[in-house]
């Protein structure tokens, strides 16, 4: 969190971060670990000259950014989720929206803050006007994302799939319930316009909008800048377009070393996979990694916190504290941690744990012939990877090769962006982006294994 009380680009929520924090510089890790550099062309006329602007709707935090033409952030944006008033997690929100008024809303003020956000990314705003969204387009069609007219961009947004369905529009019913299919899955479009102050009495439709408009040349009016938000693909009901924009960040249509990303969150994420194929799961991690009964302490400190007292003993490995602390909890630090809160973690870890251990046996593969495990968000920025081994987290060997891997849902978003306006020629000379393999989602609760694999984890490791 800034001096002025915002988020910064990555974060969790944590409240940690000030101005040239670690957090704050998370753009440098992400150009080192995906490859960005100065070879990269710069798209005409997204978010600006060599720039592009992408979006990750969060079900916490809403993070946006101008990115520049080498993958360099130069300016960022972030707000909390304003849906949280209708719950913490996504499956509160599809039960909300149930009710079509809290569909509108939660709808509605995610715009909003899109909204707000690219009126801060780009620079100070004009006399009157503010940003507005209208007409949504659903199709995704190709020629549709590039009916662009001179001097309009794009805003590429990744999101989980509840996300994704409420900004659109979708009924998100289908993704709480068995078997929890998705119908839309192949991203989709909306246009925002700003409203320079030109009355506007049409339908509403872009076109018809766009020809009330008169030439500013000979009235004075301005023409209104349109900006499209292209909503990514996504894999499943709970592996949405954030995760695809992972992949696309890690590079797995392209490396032929097996990679493990793993997104800790309110649902964990994970993702195995190279440019032969991936293979993928979500995990009810529950809100340890985010607060949640750890209110007030960050998730990789707790995670910190509980790998301390296991190494100090005032926690043994069915995960309870020793005496005279379970009543009260241990006070470390200034914190206070209590059973529940290591109840929460234990019962987190344990999930994302034989999440990890499934993939990697439907995979056939062990700790070795994983390259690399890249941890997502803000969360696995600060996550120690000792701690992680000493909680059972990951197991050691694959502790050893993570690396934070920053916000991979904006990266991939941006690299979604460069590679679309590539295919549209806006990138002369370069090749055009290369595909993800074929992915298979595996839905944890209706594999036999997932339950024998879960009760194997909740213990913490013996020291």
């Amino acid at each position: 969190m800034n001096a002025q009380g915002t988020l910064c680009t990555v974060c969790t929520g944590c409240g940690k971060c000030f101005p040239g924090s670690r957090a704050e510089q998370l753009h440098i890790v992400t150009e080192s670990i995906f490859g960005w550099g100065e070879s990269v062309s710069a798209p005409a006329g997204d978010g600006g000259a060599g720039e592009l602007l992408a979006a990750d709707v969060g079900t916490t935090t809403i993070a946006m950014a101008r990115i520049s033409g080498a993958g360099q952030i130069l300016q960022s944006f972030t707000r909390v989720n304003p849906q949280v008033r209708f719950g913490a997690d996504v499956l509160s929100r599809i039960q909300a929206a149930k009710d079509p008024e809290k569909a509108r809303i939660m709808r509605e003020s995610v715009r909003e803050v899109l909204a707000e956000g690219l009126e801060a990314l780009s620079g100070p705003a004009p006399e009157e006007g503010t940003w507005q969204f209208y007409a949504p387009s659903r199709t995704g069609r190709e020629e549709d994302l590039r009916e662009t007219k001179d001097g309009c961009g794009n805003l590429y947004i990744a999101a989980n799939t509840t996300m994704s369905y409420l900004l659109l529009g979708h009924d998100p019913t289908e993704l709480g319930e068995a078997p929890f299919h998705a119908s839309h899955l192949n991203g989709g479009s909306l246009l925002l316009s700003r409203d320079t102050g030109i009355s506007q009495e049409g339908s509403g439709n872009p076109a018809d909008r766009a020809s009330e408009n008169t030439d500013p040349d000979t009235t004075g009016s301005r023409t209104i800048p349109e900006i499209r938000g292209i909503l990514l693909p996504g894999f499943s009901a709970f592996v949405g377009s954030d995760l695809y924009a992972g992949a696309l960040a890690c590079g797995m249509g392209e490396r032929e070393e097996l990679q493990l990303l793993i997104d800790l969150g309110t649902n964990g994420e994970i993702l195995l996979g190279n440019r032969e194929g991936i293979l993928g799961c979500a995990t009810a991690a529950g809100p340890a990694f985010e607060g949640g009964p750890n209110r007030g302490i960050f998730g990789a400190d707790m995670v910190h916190l509980t790998a301390e007292l296991l190494r100090r003993g005032y926690v043994d490995e069915t995960g309870l504290l020793r005496d005279p602390y379970f009543e009260a909890g241990i006070t470390v630090g200034g914190l206070t941690v209590t059973q529940p809160q290591i109840r929460a973690i234990q019962l987190a870890k344990a999930a994302i744990a034989a999440g990890t251990q499934i993939l990697m046996e439907r995979r056939g593969v062990r700790s070795e012939r994983i390259s690399r495990v890249i941890l997502a968000g803000g969360f696995g920025y600060y996550l120690q990877p000792a701690d992680a081994a000493r909680i059972g987290l990951l197991p050691e060997e694959l502790a050893a090769k993570a690396v934070p891997g920053g916000n991979t849902a904006l990266a991939g978003a941006a690299l979604y962006g460069r590679y679309a306006g590539q295919s549209a020629g806006q990138f002369a000379g370069q090749s055009a982006a290369p595909a993800l393999p074929p992915a298979r989602i595996l839905n944890l609760a209706s594999l036999p294994e997932f339950e024998t694999a879960y009760l194997e984890q909740l213990n913490f490791p013996v020291a």
